[in-house]
């Protein structure tokens, strides 16, 4: 079970690519059997979730504000806004091996588990399918450090997640069922670069 089957049974294997565009701005990508996004998302995220809002309010979170101090071109409703597409990003980057997209989304260590997750399915000659629906997206926590900033982001979606072998066949899903599953993503950004890079995931069936 992996990205592909977290996706699946927990969205077992599949994993994340394709990173923001702009959550300040962010690459990213995404899937297969037990993937760095189901093992690799340790850390805790704090305290109550912030819900992402599609416009800029006077009540802002003062996690807002101080990002901000440090990342001008943050912005809460741009990010909400671009959140759910970079998600699809990711994960149809990693079901279509776009690894260049992955490189520049990914931190070096997470690239590397998911370079061996799409070897490991090409080698046996596998494809991986996936849709995605979403329900909510929430920020979770902000945490400014002395030299980057963290961004906690879950992902409420229904997946369906299927491995298809050569004869068009899935036997992981074979009626392609649709699951509720929660992903936990942790990005962060250097406060002398210019893009947001994930570096954990993390993701559970709901």
């Amino acid at each position: 079970m992996g990205i592909i089957t977290i996706i699946t049974a927990a969205l077992s294997g599949l994993f994340l690519i394709g990173l923001f565009h702009k959550f300040g701005r962010m690459k990213g990508s995404a899937g297969s059997n037990q993937s760095p996004l189901e093992v690799a998302g340790a850390d805790s995220l704090g305290a109550e979730a912030v819900s992402l809002v599609r416009e800029e309010t006077h009540d802002e979170p003062d996690e807002f504000h101080r990002l901000r101090q440090k990342f001008p071109d943050f912005s809460a409703s741009g990010f909400s806004v671009q959140a759910d597409k970079l998600f699809d990003s990711i994960f149809s980057a990693f079901a279509s091996s776009e690894l260049d997209t992955l490189k520049s989304s990914l931190s070096p260590a997470l690239y590397r588990s998911f370079i061996e997750q799409i070897q490991k399915r090409e080698k046996k000659n596998l494809k991986q399918e996936i849709t995605i629906k979403h329900t909510k997206t929430t920020m979770d926590n902000v945490q400014i450090l002395v030299t980057k900033a963290k961004l906690f982001v879950s992902f409420y979606v229904s997946q369906m997640s299927a491995i298809i072998n050569s004869d068009g066949v899935s036997m992981d899903n074979p009626n392609k069922l649709c699951r509720n599953v929660l992903h936990k993503w942790i990005f962060e950004r250097k406060y002398t670069d210019n893009d947001w890079i994930l570096t954990k995931t993390s993701c559970a069936e709901i």
